[in-house]
Parts: C-alpha cells; sequence; structure tokens
C-alpha cells in the first residue's frame, strides 16, 4: 500500500490520503518522507492530521512539521464554522478540548524542534486567537487559556486573557465544584484588571467574566448571602458593564432577588442609568463605534418628529423599505415622508458601513434561521442565549441591527405559530439588551406587536 501511495506522488499532482492508507503510511518511513514532503500541496482533513499528529511512533521533528499544517487547518475550520449551527456551543467545547490536548502535547516535544518554534508560534497564535474571537461566550474558554497561557512567554502572545492567573483561571473553569464565594472573587479580581486597564466591555477578558459572572448569578448553589457579594460587584464596577450587559444583569438580579425573597437594590442601576441618560443627553446617542459616529450625529432627534402627511397608496419605493404590511390607515408608520427618511438614512448608514451591515445582517440571519428550526420542531429555546448573541451581534453596531431588525420585523413573510414563538422570544431579547435608543425601540416594538397580533 505505502508503494502504491509513493507512486502516486510520483505519478500525480494531488495524490489520496485516506483511512484506507494512513496506518501504511505511518509505519513505512519513506512513505511518511513523501507525505511530509508533499502536505501543504494536497487536501488531508483535520481527523487524518490528529491521527498522524498525536502518532508516538513518528519522531518529534516530523510531528513539529505536521503540526504547522494542522494549526493552519484547525484556523481555517473554525473561522468557516456557521454560527446557525445548533449545536455550535459543543462544537466549541470540542475544539477548545481539542486545542488543549495539542498544547499539552506541543509543551512535551518543543525542547526537541527549537527550529520550528518560530514557524509553530505564527501558526498557533493565529490559531488560538481564531478561536477565542469564535467562541468568546463559551462557558469553556477559560481552558483554552489556561493552555495558551503555557506559550505566553515562548511564543510572545499578548492577550489580555492572560491578566488572570494559572489559578484564578483553573477556580473558573471549575465553577461548579468551586464555591460561589471563590468564584465570585476571581470575577470581582477579574473587574479590578479590567478597571484598572479601562478594557472595553467588548474586550476578551471583559467578556469571559462577565460570562462566568452570568452563570454564576445562576448557580444553583447560591444563597441569599451571596446577594450582597453580587451586589457589591455590580456597584463597584458599574462603568465597566456595556449598556446591554447592564439591562441583563439587572433581570438577572431581580429574578435572584425574587426566588430568594430579598429586597432588590435599584439605586445600584438607578444611578448607573441617570449618569447614561445625563451623558446620551449630551452627545444625542452617540454611538460607542466610532466608525458609526458621523452617521448617528448627522441623524439626532430624526425620529422625534412625525411627519403628518399620510402615506400615499402605491406599494412602495424600494425593495428593501416598501412596505411589508397592510397597515391600518391610522398606523403612524405609515406615512410616505417617513419612508423617504428612513430610506435615506438607510442607505447613507450603508454606504458608510457596507461591511459592518453585511456582518450584522449574516448573524441575524443565521440566528434566526437557528430558532425557527428549533420553533418548527418544538425545542425549547434558551431565551439566555438569544440574549447573550444580540449583545454580540450589537456590540458590532446596534445601528445596523436596527435597520435589519426595523426590516425583519416589517417583512415577515409566514404568519405562523413557528413565526410567533420565533418573535416573541426576539421581542423579550430585544427588551432585555436595550441596545436600541427610545425612537429606535418604537419603531421596532411598534412592528413586532403589530405581527404578533396578526399571525394567526
Amino acid at each position: 500500500m505505502s508503494g502504491s501511495f509513493i507512486e502516486n506522488i510520483i505519478l500525480k499532482d494531488k495524490p489520496v490520503i485516506n483511512q484506507s492508507n494512513i496506518r501504511s503510511i505511518i509505519e513505512d518511513p519513506l512513505a511518511l518522507g513523501c507525505f511530509v514532503a508533499c502536505m501543504q500541496t494536497i487536501d488531508i482533513s483535520l481527523e487524518l492530521l490528529w491521527i498522524l499528529f498525536m502518532e508516538k511512533m513518528i519522531d518529534k521533528a516530523t510531528r513539529g512539521v505536521i503540526l504547522l499544517k494542522l494549526l493552519k487547518a484547525n484556523k481555517l475550520y473554525v473561522e468557516k464554522l456557521d454560527e446557525s449551527l445548533q449545536n455550535l456551543k459543543n462544537i466549541g467545547k470540542k475544539t477548545i478540548n481539542e486545542f488543549t490536548t495539542l498544547s499539552n502535547e506541543l509543551l512535551t516535544m518543543s525542547e526537541n524542534i527549537p527550529a520550528l518554534l518560530d514557524l509553530i508560534s505564527i501558526e498557533y497564535k493565529d490559531c488560538f486567537f481564531t478561536i477565542v474571537k469564535k467562541f468568546a461566550v463559551n462557558e469553556d474558554l477559560c481552558i483554552l487559556v489556561r493552555a495558551g497561557l503555557n506559550f505566553q512567554k515562548m511564543f510572545n502572545i499578548e492577550s489580555s486573557l492572560f491578566k488572570l492567573s494559572d489559578s484564578d483561571l483553573s477556580t473558573i473553569e471549575n465553577w461548579k465544584q468551586e464555591s460561589v464565594q471563590e468564584v465570585l472573587g476571581v470575577i470581582e479580581k477579574g473587574y479590578e484588571i479590567v478597571n484598572a486597564n479601562r478594557l472595553n466591555p467588548s474586550d476578551p477578558l471583559s467578556i469571559l467574566v462577565y460570562v462566568i459572572f452570568q452563570t454564576e448569578i445562576k448557580s444553583s448553589k447560591l444563597v441569599k448571602d451571596d446577594i450582597i457579594y453580587i451586589e457589591e460587584i455590580i456597584e463597584t464596577y458599574m462603568p465597566n458593564f456595556s449598556k446591554n450587559q447592564k439591562t441583563r444583569l439587572e433581570y438577572m438580579y431581580e429574578e435572584i432577588c425574587t426566588k430568594y425573597d430579598k429586597n432588590p437594590n435599584h439605586q445600584i442601576f438607578q444611578n448607573s442609568y441617570e449618569k447614561q441618560n445625563s451623558y446620551e443627553k449630551q452627545n444625542s446617542y452617540a454611538e460607542s463605534n466610532e466608525r458609526n459616529t458621523r452617521y448617528n450625529r448627522r441623524n439626532r432627534g430624526f425620529y422625534i418628529q412625525r411627519p403628518r402627511q399620510r402615506y400615499n397608496s402605491r406599494r412602495g419605493f424600494n425593495n428593501f423599505f416598501r412596505r411589508g404590511h397592510a397597515y391600518e390607515c391610522d398606523y403612524p408608520r405609515n406615512e410616505k415622508n417617513f419612508y423617504d427618511r428612513l430610506y435615506e438614512d438607510y442607505h447613507y448608514f450603508k454606504k458608510e458601513n457596507l461591511e459592518i451591515l453585511e456582518n450584522v445582517k449574516k448573524r441575524v440571519h443565521c440566528m434566526m434561521d437557528r430558532l425557527r428550526h428549533k420553533a418548527r420542531n418544538n425545542e425549547f429555546i434558551e431565551e439566555n442565549e438569544v440574549v447573550l448573541e444580540l449583545q454580540e451581534i450589537a456590540a458590532i453596531s446596534s445601528t445596523a441591527l436596527f435597520y435589519i431588525f426595523e426590516y425583519y420585523s416589517r417583512k415577515e413573510k409566514y404568519h405562523t405559530g413557528m413565526s410567533l414563538s420565533t418573535w416573541i422570544v426576539i421581542k423579550n431579547a430585544i427588551e432585555m439588551c436595550g441596545f436600541l435608543n427610545e425612537n429606535e425601540h418604537e419603531i421596532v416594538m411598534k412592528n413586532i406587536r403589530f405581527l404578533l397580533e396578526n399571525i394567526n
């Protein structure tokens, strides 16, 4: 078999490697050498690369070369993962565990392959950050961080995630076994770091700490006395939470106060909202995303004044913003001037932020496809996951998210029970996230309410 493989390499540009001949290649040094020589130019699955890399019969130098191909292939695999996949969370866990195994194996052989470490360093960092970005809200991310921490100095990896110590990461990795007070202590330390380094809520460390904080608030081991510690963390580090995170935390905080029969301290959040409202008045709903600042300033206070003329009888003037529902004649948004202005400003935003808009549109489309699939199969829809996903998308651009939901809620074609379930979840998630300003919220919610009232 190996002889046939060697002939294929000589006679063909792209020899076939599969489960039927992989063992023969491993056991024949000449065939293995031929494979390594042509490895960068042939198609080989991740599964087979894993088999080759983990094979102890192969010398460490050769495994190091195979590792370069494996890291490149793994990075490409993660990048291409469809975010609409129902089991993306489990795929994330599997990917993180595999990368940890890879890292542990690399640690044992690194001293034997010094000539390859510079090349491996480049591919390792690329793969590491690709996984961090794709699975930022995965609860197992700290496992990946602990694996990468071993190579922080060796590969000169710079990340805010490494500002937590290995013991701290171990605590939040094993949050199910650790006491609530222990985990909250690490969360507090994490927010001290976030605060001291002025890290944004979208920073990987901020997201990691926030995800574990949410998980701990929902923990079955939580007792009434723990709520005091939670209050202290929220109150002390309130400026480090995004608007969406604050809304979500307030909702969860009220839930646990109700569950444990404790009077909630609404002043914690009220003070923050008052400061936020004062800031928004001064900046007129300016978004944190600098690429959207010009757009938002141009449209300052646009939706406050409603045009008086009624919309005329024509069906529409544009494939994107034409009327999707036969609104009642007294519905205030059913007006020509309103849609003309909305159409104009949407296209101005699109011209300035096309890449952002397309990214947001793709992610919302994937999310809604997944929700519809679950509704169609009568599967349970975890509202908290939808909230987290919306928060992540809103961090890209809440303005783009407004336009997409304004359109989707107005153009819904399927007036079925499946759509009813989907839009109820989306409506609740939007309410909890709070990523829309007052006027945007009013527009989208009127669309959704009208839609829900007219679904059979």
